[in-house]
């Protein structure tokens, strides 16, 4: 029994040691994750979907269960559909930016809360709608690469703010 104690004392010990060395599994995923997960949200914020394919793991998938109610989306599997479906929805954005508010990154994650400041057209005559919205990210790293990508945003906001201003913009046409 003393022996035993002392086994699972010392693995204790070596794992208290590794953790104040800081080289750790744990560790060394972070400071990949971070890097990886920094430069795809910028890419992905500034719309460069070329760049973004460079990051984008082979089995990547997307989903926003939030705005499936709203557009009716599905969520694309495989990295060419996933980067197609952007091209496609997101054709009409002009620019998006974000505040982003917290970080949670660790291990093979990373989380971001933010809120979403984007414009769009909304119809043929370029009117510009204005959008700012919170939104979670979630992303998952796999082999260097990102493999999922969850978005969560409160479309409520969405639906207010883009009924607000084509309300403005109609009046303004009469």
């Amino acid at each position: 029994m003393k022996k035993i104690k002392i086994l699972i004392l010392f693995c204790f010990s070596v794992t208290a040691l590794q953790y104040a060395q800081n080289k750790t599994p744990l560790k060394d995923s972070t400071v990949v994750t971070t890097a990886i997960s920094e430069q795809y949200i910028q890419w992905y914020l500034d719309l460069n979907f070329d760049a973004l394919k460079t990051l984008m793991h082979q089995d990547f998938s997307f989903e926003d269960p939030t705005a499936a109610m709203l557009f009716g989306w599905n969520k694309p599997e495989g990295k060419e559909n996933a980067l197609a479906f952007f091209k496609t929805n997101y054709a009409s954005i002009t620019e998006m930016k974000a505040d982003i508010i917290r970080k949670i990154i660790s291990g093979n994650h990373a989380i971001y809360e933010m809120q979403l400041h984007f414009k769009f057209y909304q119809n043929e005559d370029k009117d510009l709608i204005s959008i700012s919205m919170p939104l979670i990210t979630i992303l998952a790293i796999k082999d260097g690469k990102v493999i999922e990508h969850k978005d969560y945003a409160n479309y409520n906001d969405y639906i207010e703010q883009y009924r607000a201003q084509v309300k403005v913009l109609n009046k303004s046409k009469e």
